[in-house]
């Protein structure tokens, strides 16, 4: 009998994934530029599929895929795959949500403080020659802006794993942390030691900085818009690493125009690769763009492989996704039992 066949969507090397699931399954890779497309003789023959954020999984491609048991997203998001229409269709999701934590973490907290620091405006000027005899007034033109950490308030978007990992690195350096989160648990917010608000707006208003640890779904999609700008403090700082819908970028770039908002850095971009000459954020001042790789580190991402190779492992040896021990199954409500895991 055939092995369970196995499809990487966005890389060609799946070393870790076969030596986690060779003995169970046959594994292939795929063009990291063809992520949306998967031939008709292999997805009908699929019965697993590892998706990068780069892939895009919809209906469509889910229906073509008529023996898939389980999509695994690598990393935390799963925006790219249609996880409703998944489970209409019998199909499992998970996604890998505690590899890379402490990375993401920690590149937003070296974006906030290089935000209140001005550290790559200052490095520019240097690298540029605008600091001219280095004198004071050359250096205090250029560091205007640059401000004092404590008491500053620091608004979170979400305290999941994140979300509250960068709430242990920003108290020690003075901040005053607010959330807001309407999933969170009663009382989480005091076990971590930060103030609770419930709306939106109003950790806006009150927020020097804010910083976005939260899925994408419809309900968020441009939470951060021309009106909820508006609510924001005049001159405050926003950082995104988490995923670029939850911005709308044209109301940023004007807002960021106008001064309002003094400062942006984003990891994360509603068209990625970011380009900044068809991007709106491309001729807007004070703004720092990385290319999403705020998870990566040397050891976070072959922790991100294995997990979800072994997530797929769970799946295939699993009799239905409720007995086969996924340990990050994302869409159960809308799962509905189409046969597909019958042995």
């Amino acid at each position: 009998m055939a092995l369970p066949l196995v499809v990487v969507l966005g890389s060609e090397n799946v070393s870790v994934e076969q030596d986690i699931l060779g003995s169970i399954a046959t594994v292939i890779g795929t063009d990291p530029h063809q992520t949306r497309h998967v031939p008709d003789e292999i997805a009908s023959r699929v019965s697993a599929v590892s998706a990068w954020h780069t892939a895009r999984v919809d209906r469509e491609l889910l229906k073509r895929m008529k023996n898939c048991k389980i999509v695994v997203c690598c990393g935390a998001g799963y925006d790219n795959v249609d996880a409703q229409a998944a489970g209409q269709l019998g199909i499992a999701v998970s996604n890998a949500p505690a590899y890379g934590t402490e990375e993401v973490a920690d590149s937003a907290m070296c974006l906030i403080l290089n935000l209140h620091r001005r550290t790559l405006h200052l490095e520019r000027c240097l690298r540029e020659g605008k600091m001219g005899d280095g004198g004071v007034e050359c250096q205090l033109r250029e560091a205007t802006g640059a401000r004092r950490i404590r008491g500053k308030v620091l608004g979170l978007v979400g305290l999941g794993r994140i979300g509250t990992a960068v709430a242990l690195r920003a108290k020690p350096f003075g901040f005053d942390i607010v959330c807001y989160d309407p999933f969170l648990l009663e009382g989480i917010e005091k076990a971590v030691g930060v103030r609770r608000v419930y709306c939106l707006e109003e950790l806006l208003s009150q927020s020097d900085c804010v910083s976005l640890h939260c899925y994408l779904n419809d309900d968020n999609r441009h939470m951060i818009n021309e009106k909820t700008l508006g609510y924001m403090k005049p001159g405050a700082f926003i950082v995104n690493t988490a995923r670029g819908g939850l911005i709308d970028e044209n109301a940023l770039a004007e807002a960021l125009k106008s001064g309002h908002v003094a400062a942006a850095a984003l990891d994360v971009q509603e068209k990625e690769p970011f380009d900044s000459k068809s991007s709106s954020l491309g001729q807007a001042p004070n703004v720092i763009c990385t290319p999403h790789v705020a998870w990566y580190s040397d050891c976070a991402w072959p922790d991100c492989l294995k997990f979800t190779a072994e997530e797929i492992g769970r799946g295939l040896v699993g009799t239905s996704p409720f007995t086969s021990g996924l340990r990050s199954w994302v869409n159960t409500e809308s799962y509905e039992d189409q046969g597909r895991w019958t042995c």
